[in-house]
């Protein structure tokens, strides 16, 4: 079982709220605030971040996200490279994103003109910009990297962030999960057939999908926890191999991952006090989700998906929702399940959680990301003892 890895300074940028703990209560408050944003005709509900962060020279959200991260983490990065030293300071960035706010406009341009716009390069629709970007900022000279597995990439660099200091790569990793719910990522979910008319609805009988949102968390990833700190218990990772787009209906995979996080961490199911589930509301999701769950916790555990509240933000989601998992942890109150309550009786009748209800300070939280291409991803994170 590997040593834990603490898990600090928490950073996000959502719908809600752009700080942690406002976000734990806006989450709490169960109020969702969506956007309708318009392309071609058609109008998409998605879950949009506050204009500041939009960089006006450029209007993008992307590069506006990114200095925003950047300006606030750099007394944190400071202080990890005066304490480790630059070279030992690494950064992942995880996303599903390949800069559609450019990219998009300068492929139009280049079936118009047959020549992409002055000045574009096939670099700014790399994920290695957001990577360089933010190592300029912040003077470092350790690895960087940048991982796509789609919606599981925010849990998954986590393994990856915990392997770097176990091997000795690195002694601090500033992991970043961040995506935009931009008018391309629209279309293609839309295309699937699964991007719903309104607010997603996991796990009910009236669900119609999927709410996109744009995203970012940030946590910094160190060993040497002490008591008190917050840690990554465990993680485990599997694949479905099943189907492109779609999950095993079975939820299979879903269960492998999650028994290897629990194995990971050392842990039964009865030390887990709260799921955050993946939750999209798509009926194939949500289906093979529950009965995972069932077949190891059985329906007991409190579950909710938190995605109702700040849509569902694709690469940055694994780590914004870890992130509430680590504020469930230190304050006790879980976050509420908000659905239209009327129950898909094809689920296992699992336990949701409703509003003000609290758990006897549980053990460990348990978060799940799923993702296209059948990447699954479960991460246990609990309070070093």
């Amino acid at each position: 079982m590997p040593d834990h890895v603490v898990l600090s300074h928490p950073f996000v940028i959502t719908n809600l709220a752009q700080d942690p703990l406002d976000l734990y209560r806006a989450v709490l408050a169960g109020k969702p605030a969506f956007s309708s944003l318009q392309v071609y005709g058609k109008s998409y509900l998605f879950a949009d971040v506050p204009e500041r962060y939009e960089d006006k020279e450029e209007h993008s959200y992307h590069k506006g996200m990114c200095k925003a991260l950047a300006e606030s983490y750099r007394p944190v990065v400071a202080s990890l490279e005066e304490r480790y030293g630059k070279d030992r300071v690494a950064l992942l960035v995880a996303t599903c994103d390949y800069q559609s706010e450019w990219s998009t406009p300068a492929t139009g341009y280049f079936f118009a003109h047959q020549a992409f716009p002055q000045g574009y390069t096939l670099y700014r629709q790399s994920p290695a910009w957001s990577v360089d970007f933010l190592r300029g900022e912040w003077n470092l000279e350790g690895i960087g990297e940048t991982l796509s597995t789609a919606c599981s990439t925010g849990a998954g660099m986590l393994a990856r962030a915990r392997d770097l200091i176990e091997a000795g790569f690195a002694d601090a990793v500033v992991a970043v999960g961040y995506d935009l719910a931009y008018d391309v990522v629209c279309m293609g979910f839309d295309s699937l057939g699964v991007y719903a008319p309104e607010r997603t609805n996991p796990s009910s009988l009236n669900r119609k999908g999927v709410t996109l949102g744009t995203g970012l968390g940030a946590l910094v990833v160190t060993a040497g926890p002490q008591k008190g700190d917050c840690v990554l218990l465990g993680i485990g990772e599997s694949n479905d191999a099943y189907h492109i787009t779609g999950p095993d209906p079975e939820g299979t995979g879903a269960e492998a991952c999650m028994r290897r996080a629990l194995s990971d961490a050392g842990l039964e199911p009865k030390d887990i006090g709260y799921i955050n589930l993946h939750g999209t509301g798509t009926h194939a999701n949500d289906l093979m989700e529950a009965l995972a769950i069932d077949r190891i916790f059985g329906c007991g555990v409190p579950v909710s998906s938190t995605k109702s509240l700040t849509g569902h933000t694709l690469g940055a989601s694994g780590a914004i929702e870890t992130i509430l998992c680590l504020e469930t942890l230190i304050h006790g109150l879980l976050p509420p399940h908000v659905f239209d309550g009327v129950r898909d009786p094809a689920l296992p009748p699992l336990t949701f959680v409703g509003q003000g209800e609290r758990y006897p300070r549980p053990h460990a939280c348990m978060s799940n990301s799923f993702a296209f291409g059948g990447n699954n991803v479960s991460v246990i994170v609990g309070v070093e003892e």
